[in-house]
């Protein structure tokens, strides 16, 4: 059985700086309002319709949509209508692709990580790096997260496999 939107509209929006089209439309479904829309404009405004309570479920008997309860019909049209009229703005940001010619800020920092990363060992060990009147200053290598730490991180660089903490403890 098919369910008959209870409200469809085109929307002419801007993501990305560009204007394009896309359908709204609104069932009622179970006890629940459900949004179904194009999933470049549900991603570009999710931040908005999570604020309505939207959660968004890919697996509906319907289709893929935005779930909202019946008590938050009127804050849901209200985002619709702002984002219809342009009040509301697309959060999603564009990807700019890096710049990585030999002497560009990107490749120099792309480097950086890529030898800090290269630098961090694969066991986990603590450093004590500094210790003066003022303050303690300790390196840890993939730290576990039960390890008791002394002071408070101030550095935390972390890949997929390695990660490298320092943490900073005052002296009275």
């Amino acid at each position: 059985m098919e369910l008959e939107p209870q409200f469809t509209q085109d929307f002419e929006v801007e993501i990305d700086g560009e204007t394009t089209s896309h359908n709204v439309s609104l069932f009622e479904y179970k006890k629940s309002i459900v949004l179904k829309t194009t999933k470049e404009l549900g991603s570009a405004f999710s931040k908005y319709l999570k604020e309505a309570s939207g959660k968004w479920n890919p697996h509906l008997g319907i289709g893929p949509g935005w779930v909202f309860p019946q008590s938050k019909n009127e804050e849901l049209n209200e985002v619709l209508q702002k984002i219809h009229s342009g009040e509301l703005k697309s959060q999603r940001k564009k990807f700019i692709k890096p710049d990585l010619s030999k002497n560009s800020r990107e490749k120099k920092i792309l480097n950086l990580v890529k030898m800090l990363e290269e630098n961090i060992p694969q066991d986990s060990s603590e450093i004590l790096f500094e210790d003066n009147e003022d303050l303690e200053l300790y390196i840890h290598f993939n730290r576990e997260e039960d390890t008791i730490t002394r002071g408070e991180c101030v550095y935390l660089f972390e890949t997929s496999k390695k990660k490298l903490e320092i943490f900073q403890l005052a002296k009275p």
